[in-house]
């Protein structure tokens, strides 16, 4: 019984170590618009800068997590127009999409929440700054949300529109 029990233990204590491991971030650094945003190494893998250098779409390797990072003028729209539309947008994933946060301040809004026909989490951040409009969206399965939560909040916190 007392092997047993050391056992579990060992094999608690390592479990515990692997969870709490750090996860190895890189950046990626968009020169034609100037933003930047930490993205894990061992889980998004880039898929190639857009051809007009607008921005780059990071895939997982059963591609079930999807980063895309991007920026655009903001032809006259202003923050207020871009959200509203962001979240008629992220609403119209399916009929049974919510929206679980969304807030708005002076130059950027966030706006998260959970389809729950494809049961994806979403969670899209935009800033304008001197008229681009800088956004990064992420999507990943439910099933990963404890773990993808704390990464999308860590790359989301770093997503600096210089």
């Amino acid at each position: 019984m007392k092997l047993v029990k050391f056992i579990i233990f060992i094999l608690l204590t390592i479990q515990l170590s692997i969870i709490r491991a750090e996860v190895p971030y890189s950046k990626y650094r968009n020169q034609r618009f100037s933003f930047s945003i930490p993205y894990p190494i061992d889980i998004l893998y880039p898929q190639g800068e857009s051809g007009n250098g607008d921005g780059q779409v990071f895939l997982s390797r059963d591609a079930q997590i999807e980063l895309r990072c991007w920026a655009g003028y903001s032809m006259d729209e202003s923050l207020e127009v871009k959200y509203d539309g962001s979240i008629f947008e992220e609403k119209n994933r399916s009929k049974k999409t919510v929206i679980t946060y969304k807030p708005k301040k002076n130059n950027w809004f966030v706006i998260s929440g959970i389809d729950n026909v494809k049961k994806i989490i979403f969670y899209r951040k935009v800033f304008l700054i001197d008229d681009v409009f800088k956004e990064c969206l992420i999507t990943y399965p439910e099933n990963v949300k404890n773990k993808m939560d704390k990464i999308a909040s860590k790359m989301f916190n770093g997503f600096v529109p210089r």
